[in-house]
This record gives structure tokens, C-alpha cells and sequence, in this order.
């Protein structure tokens, strides 16, 4: 966005786009979340009642016409959402690589489908309500997080990093939402930055 409007980035946006990176790297690379159980039927079901809900979320927030911004940032993190729940069934569709005609390689094929076809829907309205610096870091954070946490609750990954991996994850959580409030308040009242029409 910077380089399409001729301008540099301001110093909230680069500590916020640092902040924001070097939590994903904490989160993922120092916590290291592994291990789990393998992907059943329950755990099927569970991940597609999110996705609905998630998505239903994203599409409420795509008909909020008060608030453009704040709406396009809601539907950014379901996007987000959308995409760690499709990497979830592709992780079924992967673990049962010798055997993808089975009734559960086809549910998980159908949920990555349908998942990212949501998650690329919603975030394309997305970016067609509010600049690339406000919709981005949503969906960049949002991702990893719901990952972490369905990997966490629904098939009962634990951190792998030994003992300082819990404090490696949580300074990650806190960093990445320190980069989503920098980045998406960068230069709110600077107008509209690269705001697209909203279409019929």
C-alpha cells in the first residue's frame, strides 16, 4: 500500500508489521505446538460447526455499513479463521494420502474446499471495504491463532519447545495483537488510503 501510494511507511506501521511477524515466529517457531491425535469424525464435526460460525461472522460483518474499517477488520480475522480451518481438513486429506477414497478423505477434501473457498470470499469483500494495511494484519494474526488453538483443543497438541515455550507463546499472542492495533491504527484519520467503493 505504502509503495502504490507513493509514500513511506509510517513508524507505527513498520513496529506494528515487526510486532505482528515476530509473534507468528515466536508462536510457532520457539512454542513449536505438536504431537495430537489424528483427525476423526467428532473432530469433522466440531471443525465444521466453527466454520460456520466463523463464516457467519464474516458475513454479518460484510453487510455492517456504519462502520467500514471495523467491519473489514472483523472480516479479515474470520478470514483468517477460515484459512487455519482448511489447513486443518488439508492435514486430513494428508494423513490419509494412501486411502484418499475412504468416506473421511472425502470429508476432509469437502471441508478444505469449502473452507478456503469462504475464507478467500470473505476477505476479498474485505479488501474491497478498507485499505490492505488494516484487512492484512487481521487475517496474517488470525490464522496462527486459530490454528493454535484447534490444534490445542481439538486435537490436543502441546508445545514442544520445552520450558520457556509457554512464555515464547504468550509473548507471541500479546506481540501479534500489539502489531494489529499499531498497523490498523496507523494513520486511521489520513482518510481513506487506498479505499475501493463499496459495490452493490
Amino acid at each position: 500500500e505504502a509503495v502504490r501510494g507513493r509514500r513511506r511507511m509510517r513508524p507505527l506501521e513498520v513496529t506494528g508489521s515487526a510486532a505482528l511477524v515476530g509473534g507468528v515466529v515466536l508462536l510457532l517457531a520457539f512454542g513449536r505446538p505438536g504431537g495430537g491425535r489424528s483427525i476423526d469424525v467428532t473432530v469433522q464435526i466440531i471443525a465444521a460447526v466453527v466454520l460456520l460460525v466463523v463464516a457467519g461472522i464474516g458475513m454479518t460483518a460484510s453487510r455492517v455499513r456504519t462502520s467500514r474499517r471495523g467491519s473489514a477488520v472483523v472480516m479479515g480475522t474470520a478470514a483468517g479463521g477460515c484459512f487455519a480451518l482448511d489447513a486443518l481438513f488439508l492435514k486430513g486429506v494428508a494423513n490419509s494420502a494412501g486411502d484418499l477414497d475412504a468416506l473421511s478423505a472425502v470429508i476432509d477434501l469437502a471441508g478444505f474446499m469449502v473452507a478456503s473457498m469462504i475464507g478467500n470470499l470473505v476477505v476479498q469483500r474485505a479488501y474491497q471495504r478498507a485499505p490492505l494495511r488494516l484487512v492484512l494484519p487481521a487475517v496474517t494474526a488470525a490464522d496462527p491463532l486459530t490454528a493454535f488453538v484447534v490444534g490445542r483443543w481439538l486435537l490436543g497438541e502441546r508445545l514442544q519447545g520445552g520450558a520457556g515455550s509457554g512464555l515464547a507463546a504468550g509473548i507471541g499472542l500479546a506481540a501479534m495483537a500489539v502489531g494489529i492495533i499499531l498497523t490498523t491504527t496507523a494513520g486511521a484519520g489520513a482518510g481513506a488510503g487506498g479505499t475501493r467503493p463499496e459495490r452493490g
